[in-house]
């Protein structure tokens, strides 16, 4: 147990669990402020799991240090919306790492030359006290009795408001009463058991529905948790209602931008977005994309609207007599290419790219994308194993390794390819084990 002179309430108890005489461990209770802001005021660098410690770390002005962590061991870190504001890269002054050993030379650094705490000073008065430092409570008090004193001018003798409410009310209206068969309820599925991001029961979602969960495809999953990092920007391709762009934006801290050209999957993956408040993180857009732009028919082999939905080669035409009986949606095919040039979108870090009809299209439509520099990691969901093959002679002539192709049951097709050396322990070998894993073995490669 530890005791402070200057600090007779604080009590604190120190270990050594590391065998290293110069490490120590010490733990203060909640109640004991103090010595933990002693903590943090004497040390050089603070290695920080959850934002809030962050957070108090940088009004102490110290650097912060953290290793990246997936939802199922950490509730308060990459999937919090802020966290992503705090990083070194985005302006913030904590610096992340991917896995232990980086995050140890992170820290040898720091503590061979500290570095300067003016930036972390300057981004706790921008981000947390805009305001300056003057206390909450003074400024709260404030803020009411101007919010009341401008009521009460309002309803001063003269205003607007006065009139108004001396008008003579009409009389209310009473709302019919709906037939109870057609009150519904708003089902909505958790993207994981313990998941706080939802999207909605729709038709859409039918197949993949189960226990009021949304069955995301396990290779997919373990593609986002390994290879996307906070801060990426990830194409969606073949979004449909959002789970993979909205798992991305909320469990992964990045920028998603979602092409979804079919009208119902669109209108669901808006309200997804809203519902999920990641009006700022994901941005749909109702862009088929392929290899040519202009004017082309959307089919839909079975219901109009479903998610099966497949971009024809065909240029949608008028027909005045009516004689197609079957609904063709007329979409805006354009090239990626031109709508990352168009509309300035933020350049990839990693591709998601699931289409029913030739894939190869939207890669040939693609190149400049793909020549882009921070591009590392491009995952296909496919139909078949032609289509793989497909699509590989399109990016492996570009420098992109591809894994083998894995079977995900009713997901289709999963081939992941990289930028990154075969031989680096990262690259698509590392990758490909992964996927296996996440399968369990149980599917076959082809």
């Amino acid at each position: 147990m530890v005791h402070w002179r200057g600090l007779p309430q604080a009590t604190g108890w120190a270990h050594r669990p590391f065998g290293d005489p110069g490490a120590v461990v010490l733990r203060t209770t909640y109640r004991t402020q103090e010595a933990f802001f002693e903590c943090l005021h004497h040390a050089d660098a603070v290695v920080a799991l959850n934002t809030s410690a962050e957070l108090e770390a940088g009004i102490a002005g110290r650097p912060v240090f953290t290793v990246l962590a997936n939802d199922r061991s950490a509730d308060g870190q990459a999937q919090t919306l802020h966290f992503n504001y705090l990083l070194r890269e985005h302006g913030g002054f904590v610096s992340y790492a991917p896995n232990l050993p980086s995050h140890i030379a992170q820290l040898e650094t720091a503590l061979a030359a500290p570095p300067p705490a003016d930036h972390i000073q300057r981004f706790v008065h921008e981000f947390l006290r805009p305001l300056g430092d003057e206390p909450v409570a003074p400024l709260l008090a404030r803020m009411v009795a101007e919010r009341a004193e401008m009521v009460h001018n309002e309803r001063a003798p003269g205003s607007g408001l006065q009139a108004l409410e001396q008008e003579p009310e009409s009389a209310p209206t009473v709302p019919e009463a709906v037939p109870a068969e057609t009150a519904t309820v708003t089902r909505r599925l958790r993207l994981t058991p313990d998941s706080t991001v939802t999207v909605l029961a729709t038709p859409e979602t039918k197949r993949w529905r189960r226990d009021g969960v949304y069955l995301m495809a396990p290779a997919v999953r373990a593609w986002l948790e390994s290879e996307i990092r906070p801060g990426d920007t990830v194409y969606d391709v073949g979004a449909g209602v959002g789970p993979y762009s909205l798992f991305a934006a909320r469990h992964r801290g990045c920028m998603a931008v979602a092409f979804e050209p079919g009208f119902a999957s669109f209108k669901t993956l808006c309200e997804n977005v809203i519902h999920n408040e990641c009006g700022r993180t994901v941005l749909p857009l109702p862009i088929a994309l392929g290899a040519t732009t202009g004017l082309v028919e959307l089919d839909y082999p079975h219901e109009a609207g479903s998610d099966q939905h497949t971009t024809s080669g065909r240029t949608w035409r008028s027909a005045r007599d009516g004689s197609d009986a079957r609904y063709v949606q007329p979409v805006c095919a354009e090239t990626l290419d031109a709508v990352v040039l168009r509309h300035g979108l933020p350049p990839p870090q990693a591709m998601r790219l699931a289409v029913r009809r030739q894939p190869e299209a939207v890669l040939q439509g693609a190149t400049q994308v793909l020549a882009m520099p921070g591009l590392r990691s491009v995952l296909c969901q496919l139909r078949s194993r032609e289509q793989a093959e497909a699509v590989r002679r399109v990016l492996e002539p570009g420098g992109y390794h591809g894994t083998n192709a894995v079977e995900d049951g009713d997901h289709g097709v999963i081939l992941v390819f990289s930028r990154e050396s075969p031989a680096a322990g990262g690259g698509p070998g590392g990758a490909f084990r992964r996927l296996q894993g996440a399968l369990g073995g149980r599917r076959r490669g082809v």
